[in-house]
């Protein structure tokens, strides 16, 4: 069994689990668990996707339908996902109150296009390695790391531009982003 699988089974058999309302399982952990699972449904993996099929009973648990998995079926599904979130986490950060992106929607992406990319389709592999290039620049602006020359946008030669002076390390995940 992958570890992915047996991960989740066993989170899975602690969400079954049926304890008095006191015990800090019942109130504590089962809550934790649930909400982590279900932020996790909201932007799952290949590998995550396939673990939850493999446990039915998952399903009712967390109180979702099967069919609510988001599951890219081609490439450029990617790229259309990857510049709809670009354009959000741009227009986003010219708001003064409002939140930094959530790169842990974006991330999955990444392992998608692993999963679907193949050599018939270099077009599309293409244009969702460009699109994922541009989320990536994106994330090293939120980090506020330079970027490598040959992937800075024009005219910066490699310099932090356009990060506002109040932007420090997001904590949400684009540091995570780069390193997939």
């Amino acid at each position: 069994q992958p570890p992915q699988r047996a991960a989740l089974a066993s989170l899975i058999q602690i969400l079954q689990l049926r304890r008095p309302g006191d015990d800090v399982l019942t109130s504590d952990l089962q809550p934790y668990i649930r909400q982590l699972l279900i932020d996790v449904v909201q932007a799952p993996t290949p590998a995550f996707t396939h673990s939850l099929y493999c446990c039915p009973s998952s399903f009712p648990l967390l109180g979702i339908a099967s069919e609510s998995i988001s599951q890219p079926e081609t490439l450029s599904e990617i790229s259309e996902k990857a510049i709809a979130w670009l354009e959000r986490a741009k227009e986003s950060s010219t708001i003064p109150s409002a939140k930094s992106p959530n790169w842990l929607v974006v991330t999955p992406l990444i392992a998608w296009t692993r999963h679907l990319a193949r050599l018939d389709d270099l077009d599309g592999l293409t244009r969702t390695m460009s699109a994922l290039r541009n989320v990536y620049q994106e994330a090293c602006l939120h980090s506020e790391l330079l970027l490598p020359l040959h992937l800075s946008r024009a005219g910066t030669s490699g310099e932090k531009q356009g990060i506002p002076p109040d932007v420090g390390p997001d904590g949400k995940g684009s540091a995570r982003l780069m390193a997939e």
